[in-house]
Parts: C-alpha cells; sequence; structure tokens
C-alpha cells in the first residue's frame, strides 16, 4: 500500500505535481497523488484517509484558496481536528506550507498547501502565472487580448476563470500549442524555480 498520499482537486493539479517533480528530480516510489475531481470530492476523501491514519505516513492535500485563504484553512483545520489526531486549533498556516503532526506517533503527519503560495487568494492558475517571467512580451500580449475580448463584451468565460483563460491562451501560443501543463514544466515553457515553486517543493520533500 502506498504511504504517502497527496489528495488534489483535479488532473490539472496532479500535472502541474508530477511536472515539477520530474523537473527537480524527486523519486518517491510509495508517493500517490490522489485525484478527487473536485473540493467536495476532496474533503469526503480526506474523512475517509484520516479515519484510517494510522496506515499512512503522510496525507497531503493541495487545494486552491479561491477567494479566501484563511476560510479555506480554517475548513481544512476543522476536519484535522475532528478526526481526533492532531492538535492544530489555534494553528496559523504557515506561508511555507503546512506540516502538522499527530497526538500519537502512529498516526500520519498532514500536509497542507493552500494555492497559490498559502498566502493570498487564488487558484493553480495563479501558481503556473508565477512561473512565467512578468516581463514575458508574449504573456503581456495575451493580457492585451483579453481585455481587448472584455471591452467588447466578447469573452465568454467568467471574471473567476480569467486566470485560467490567461495562463492556456499563453500556452496555446506556444512552440507546441495545446501540450499539457506537464510537458509545459519540463519543456521549460513554465519555469519550475521561481521562488514559489521551489517553495512548494520543498513541502513536498518535508
Amino acid at each position: 500500500m502506498d504511504k504517502n498520499i497527496l489528495l488534489v482537486e483535479g488532473p490539472h493539479d496532479a500535472s502541474v505535481i508530477s511536472g515539477l517533480l520530474q523537473k527537480h528530480k524527486i523519486q518517491i516510489s510509495d508517493f500517490k497523488i490522489v485525484v478527487c475531481v473536485g473540493l467536495t470530492n476532496l474533503l469526503t476523501k480526506l474523512d475517509l484517509y484520516l479515519k484510517n491514519s494510522s496506515a499512512y505516513d503522510v496525507i497531503g492535500v493541495v487545494v486552491d484558496a479561491d477567494i479566501s485563504v484563511e476560510s479555506r484553512w480554517q475548513q481544512l483545520r476543522d476536519r484535522l481536528l475532528k478526526s481526533g489526531k492532531y492538535a492544530c486549533k489555534r494553528m496559523p498556516l504557515n506561508e511555507a506550507g503546512m506540516i502538522v503532526c499527530p497526538i500519537d506517533a502512529e498516526d500520519a503527519r498532514a500536509g497542507v498547501w493552500i494555492l497559490p503560495n498559502n498566502k493570498y487568494q487564488g487558484t493553480l492558475e495563479n501558481f503556473l502565472l508565477d512561473m512565467v517571467p512578468q516581463d514575458d512580451e508574449l504573456l503581456k500580449e495575451v493580457e492585451r487580448e483579453l481585455v481587448h475580448l472584455e471591452n467588447k463584451n466578447l469573452n465568454r468565460y467568467e471574471n473567476k476563470s480569467r486566470d485560467k483563460a490567461k495562463v492556456h491562451t499563453y500556452l496555446s501560443w506556444e512552440e507546441n500549442p495545446g501540450c499539457s501543463l506537464n510537458t509545459a514544466i519540463v519543456s521549460r515553457i513554465l519555469d519550475s524555480n521561481t521562488e514559489l515553486a521551489n517553495a512548494f517543493v520543498m513541502w513536498i520533500m518535508n
């Protein structure tokens, strides 16, 4: 059985994490990424894993902050507390990612990373945009095009999905249009050595 479990919301999260692990040459034979297909399913699976936490070394979670990083941390912290295995009632969120030790050493350590950076609201796409140099002329052109579409009311994406549109438009204009996020990282379209990417990889390693 896999002893280290990482729960993620969707396949794009798994693709990005796999790419970062590959670029940083991290080989963990018993490391399993569990794609949960949405936050609700992730929270349900987390409760199940926590009930049987002594069967694992680590149970990790990567989720989007969306509109509030503090609310998301409280939501996850409440589940850790409800399990009765972690004393984290007043534990603040660490910008370097959370690693919560269990009360009983036989239970799993719990890890939490709230995208993009455990500090600001946002999603996986904000994490990815951090991996593009802000002076990148192509990214600037993507931004101008999005503004152009929005000014003409031609955009069909909701405002909450704007960063997703920005990332995928940027990648669609690269040499290999439509490549996966994993490929974008491995092929160096996205920089896997930014400060934020390195902090995330360090949390994974820890």
